[in-house]
Protein backbone atom coordinates (compact mmCIF):
# COMPACT_ATOMS: atom_id res chain seq x y z
CA UNK A 1 0.00 0.00 0.00
CA UNK A 2 1.15 3.51 -0.71
CA UNK A 3 -0.80 5.24 2.05
CA UNK A 4 -3.10 4.63 5.00
CA UNK A 5 -6.75 3.73 4.41
CA UNK A 6 -9.41 5.06 6.72
CA UNK A 7 -12.55 3.15 7.77
CA UNK A 8 -15.48 4.15 9.95
CA UNK A 9 -17.76 1.63 11.61
CA UNK A 10 -20.86 2.21 13.71
CA UNK A 11 -20.65 0.31 16.99
CA UNK A 12 -24.25 -0.89 16.77
CA UNK A 13 -22.93 -3.88 14.75
CA UNK A 14 -20.26 -6.44 15.73
CA UNK A 15 -16.74 -5.15 15.18
CA UNK A 16 -13.30 -6.69 15.36
CA UNK A 17 -9.96 -5.39 14.22
CA UNK A 18 -7.03 -7.76 13.74
CA UNK A 19 -3.53 -7.59 12.35
CA UNK A 20 -2.34 -10.99 11.11
CA UNK A 21 1.38 -11.25 10.38
CA UNK A 22 2.74 -14.24 8.45
CA UNK A 23 5.79 -15.73 10.10
CA UNK A 24 8.95 -14.73 8.24
CA UNK A 25 11.16 -17.57 7.12
CA UNK A 26 8.25 -20.01 7.23
CA UNK A 27 6.49 -21.55 4.28
CA UNK A 28 3.92 -19.17 2.77
CA UNK A 29 3.45 -16.86 5.77
CA UNK A 30 1.54 -14.36 3.61
CA UNK A 31 -1.08 -16.99 2.76
CA UNK A 32 -1.24 -18.12 6.41
CA UNK A 33 -1.98 -14.59 7.62
CA UNK A 34 -4.68 -14.17 4.96
CA UNK A 35 -6.32 -17.48 5.90
CA UNK A 36 -6.26 -16.57 9.60
CA UNK A 37 -7.72 -13.09 9.00
CA UNK A 38 -10.48 -14.44 6.74
CA UNK A 39 -11.35 -17.24 9.17
CA UNK A 40 -11.57 -14.78 12.05
CA UNK A 41 -13.77 -12.48 9.93
CA UNK A 42 -16.15 -15.37 9.12
CA UNK A 43 -16.53 -16.06 12.82
CA UNK A 44 -17.19 -12.43 13.76
CA UNK A 45 -20.97 -12.85 14.18
CA UNK A 46 -20.29 -15.50 16.85
CA UNK A 47 -17.87 -13.27 18.74
CA UNK A 48 -19.43 -13.07 22.14
CA UNK A 49 -16.86 -12.46 24.88
CA UNK A 50 -17.21 -15.98 26.28
CA UNK A 51 -16.83 -17.55 22.81
CA UNK A 52 -13.85 -15.60 21.47
CA UNK A 53 -11.17 -17.96 22.83
CA UNK A 54 -12.97 -20.98 21.36
CA UNK A 55 -13.32 -19.20 18.00
CA UNK A 56 -9.63 -18.30 17.95
CA UNK A 57 -8.68 -21.89 18.76
CA UNK A 58 -11.02 -23.14 15.99
CA UNK A 59 -9.27 -20.86 13.47
CA UNK A 60 -5.96 -22.42 14.51
CA UNK A 61 -7.44 -25.89 13.93
CA UNK A 62 -8.73 -24.76 10.50
CA UNK A 63 -5.24 -23.66 9.50
CA UNK A 64 -3.78 -27.02 10.53
CA UNK A 65 -6.54 -28.81 8.57
CA UNK A 66 -5.72 -26.71 5.49
CA UNK A 67 -2.05 -27.65 5.80
CA UNK A 68 -3.05 -31.31 6.25
CA UNK A 69 -4.87 -31.15 2.90
CA UNK A 70 -1.92 -29.33 1.28
CA UNK A 71 1.34 -30.88 2.57
CA UNK A 72 3.44 -28.48 0.48
CA UNK A 73 2.32 -25.74 2.91
CA UNK A 74 3.76 -27.53 5.97
CA UNK A 75 5.10 -25.04 8.50
CA UNK A 76 3.02 -22.06 7.37
CA UNK A 77 2.02 -19.91 10.31
CA UNK A 78 0.85 -16.50 11.44
CA UNK A 79 0.67 -14.38 14.52
CA UNK A 80 -2.34 -12.17 15.18
CA UNK A 81 -3.25 -9.31 17.47
CA UNK A 82 -6.83 -8.17 17.94
CA UNK A 83 -8.37 -5.20 19.61
CA UNK A 84 -6.77 -4.72 22.07
CA UNK A 85 -3.28 -6.12 22.59
CA UNK A 86 -2.41 -6.88 26.18
CA UNK A 87 1.35 -6.39 25.83
CA UNK A 88 1.90 -10.12 25.89
CA UNK A 89 4.60 -11.42 23.58
CA UNK A 90 4.32 -15.17 23.08
CA UNK A 91 8.05 -15.76 22.81
CA UNK A 92 10.74 -16.99 25.16
CA UNK A 93 11.81 -13.40 25.85
CA UNK A 94 8.54 -11.72 26.82
CA UNK A 95 7.80 -8.02 26.35
CA UNK A 96 11.12 -7.32 24.61
CA UNK A 97 11.58 -3.66 23.67
CA UNK A 98 13.96 -2.04 21.17
CA UNK A 99 17.17 -0.99 22.89
CA UNK A 100 16.95 -3.78 25.47
CA UNK A 101 20.29 -5.10 26.76
CA UNK A 102 19.49 -8.54 25.32
CA UNK A 103 18.63 -9.87 21.87
CA UNK A 104 15.02 -10.50 20.90
CA UNK A 105 14.12 -14.16 20.56
CA UNK A 106 12.40 -15.14 17.33
CA UNK A 107 11.18 -18.38 18.90
CA UNK A 108 7.43 -18.15 19.45
CA UNK A 109 5.72 -20.11 22.18
CA UNK A 110 2.39 -20.02 20.35
CA UNK A 111 0.99 -18.90 16.99
CA UNK A 112 -1.56 -20.00 14.41
CA UNK A 113 -0.05 -23.02 12.65
CA UNK A 114 3.69 -23.02 12.11
CA UNK A 115 4.43 -26.49 13.54
CA UNK A 116 4.52 -29.92 11.90
CA UNK A 117 1.63 -31.26 13.99
CA UNK A 118 -1.43 -29.64 15.51
CA UNK A 119 -0.61 -27.53 18.54
CA UNK A 120 -3.47 -25.90 20.45
CA UNK A 121 -3.25 -22.27 21.57
CA UNK A 122 -4.44 -20.34 24.60
CA UNK A 123 -5.58 -16.84 23.56
CA UNK A 124 -4.85 -13.96 25.91
CA UNK A 125 -8.16 -12.29 26.67
CA UNK A 126 -9.05 -9.06 28.38
CA UNK A 127 -12.44 -7.41 28.14
CA UNK A 128 -12.94 -3.72 28.79
CA UNK A 129 -15.76 -1.30 28.04
CA UNK A 130 -15.85 0.66 24.80
CA UNK A 131 -15.02 4.21 25.92
CA UNK A 132 -15.42 7.21 23.60
CA UNK A 133 -12.06 8.83 22.89
CA UNK A 134 -9.98 5.71 23.53
CA UNK A 135 -7.35 4.86 20.93
CA UNK A 136 -6.02 1.35 20.28
CA UNK A 137 -2.89 0.53 18.26
CA UNK A 138 -2.58 -2.92 16.71
CA UNK A 139 0.64 -3.61 14.87
CA UNK A 140 3.12 -6.27 13.89
CA UNK A 141 6.73 -6.53 14.96
CA UNK A 142 7.89 -4.46 11.98
CA UNK A 143 6.70 -1.36 13.85
CA UNK A 144 7.40 -2.14 17.50
CA UNK A 145 10.87 -3.55 16.79
CA UNK A 146 11.82 -0.43 14.84
CA UNK A 147 10.44 2.43 16.93
CA UNK A 148 10.62 2.80 20.72
CA UNK A 149 7.28 3.03 22.56
CA UNK A 150 7.81 6.70 23.43
CA UNK A 151 8.26 7.58 19.76
CA UNK A 152 5.22 5.53 18.76
CA UNK A 153 3.10 7.36 21.36
CA UNK A 154 4.45 10.73 20.25
CA UNK A 155 3.41 10.08 16.63
CA UNK A 156 -0.23 9.35 17.52
CA UNK A 157 -2.24 12.55 17.46
CA UNK A 158 -5.76 13.81 16.87
CA UNK A 159 -5.86 12.85 13.17
CA UNK A 160 -5.94 9.04 12.94
CA UNK A 161 -4.96 8.83 9.25
CA UNK A 162 -2.09 11.31 9.66
CA UNK A 163 -0.94 9.35 12.72
CA UNK A 164 -0.82 6.04 10.83
CA UNK A 165 1.00 7.67 7.93
CA UNK A 166 3.55 9.20 10.35
CA UNK A 167 4.10 5.83 12.06
CA UNK A 168 4.58 4.04 8.74
CA UNK A 169 6.84 6.73 7.26
CA UNK A 170 9.02 6.88 10.37
CA UNK A 171 9.37 3.08 10.59
CA UNK A 172 10.35 2.88 6.91
CA UNK A 173 12.81 5.78 7.31
CA UNK A 174 14.36 3.85 10.21
CA UNK A 175 14.83 0.87 7.84
CA UNK A 176 12.33 -1.53 9.42
CA UNK A 177 13.66 -5.08 9.02
CA UNK A 178 10.19 -6.60 8.59
CA UNK A 179 6.86 -5.63 7.07
CA UNK A 180 5.04 -2.82 8.91
CA UNK A 181 1.32 -3.37 9.46
CA UNK A 182 -0.63 -0.85 11.53
CA UNK A 183 -4.27 -0.56 12.57
CA UNK A 184 -5.13 2.47 14.68
CA UNK A 185 -8.65 2.37 16.10
CA UNK A 186 -10.26 5.37 17.81
CA UNK A 187 -13.66 5.14 19.46
CA UNK A 188 -15.74 8.23 18.71
CA UNK A 189 -18.40 9.58 21.06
Amino acid sequence: MESARSFQHELDLPFACVVADGMGGHNDGEQASLLVARSLARRLPAFESEKIAASVRAVNAELYAHVGENPALAGMGSTVVGLAQLSVDDSFVQNWKPGAAFARSSMLTQCFGGRPTFTDIQPHMHVEPCVPGSTHLLCCDGLYETLPEEQIFSLIGADVQASVEALLRTALEQKAKDNVTIALVRVLG
